[in-house]
């Protein structure tokens, strides 16, 4: 193994997988299987109360607005602007789900910037 791989490896942690998973652009696209997994098990185990949200999510369908899901919204929307907007609508996504999303996503953007 190489040192990169053996340091992303080290680095990377299933926090990093599941906010892939919950970004509105990539959800979870270029993860593999055992990571997105990595990622849901970790969300289940964050809020089991709601696991239906996070495949209605990821499949685009209610709860979730079909507004804030087109791919016009989503590529013009910052993620932590698109969770945001999905805690405020009417919609009926778990709000465990949505505080996750935003903690991670909001300090995913910091280190980035």
């Amino acid at each position: 193994m190489t040192t990169v791989m053996q340091r992303f490896k080290e680095t990377v942690t299933d926090n990093h997988f599941l906010a892939n998973l919950l970004h509105p652009k990539y959800k979870g696209k270029h993860l593999s299987e055992a990571d997105e997994e990595a990622a849901q098990q970790l969300l289940a185990k964050l809020h089991p109360e709601h696991p239906e949200d996070l495949c209605a999510f990821t499949a685009g369908s209610d709860p979730f607005p079909a507004s804030l899901i087109s791919s016009a919204c989503v590529d013009r929307m910052s993620h932590v602007v698109w969770w945001t907007s999905v805690s405020n609508c009417k919609c009926k996504v778990s709000p465990p789900l949505i505080s996750t999303a935003l903690k991670l996503l909001h300090l995913h953007s910091r280190i980035n910037h």
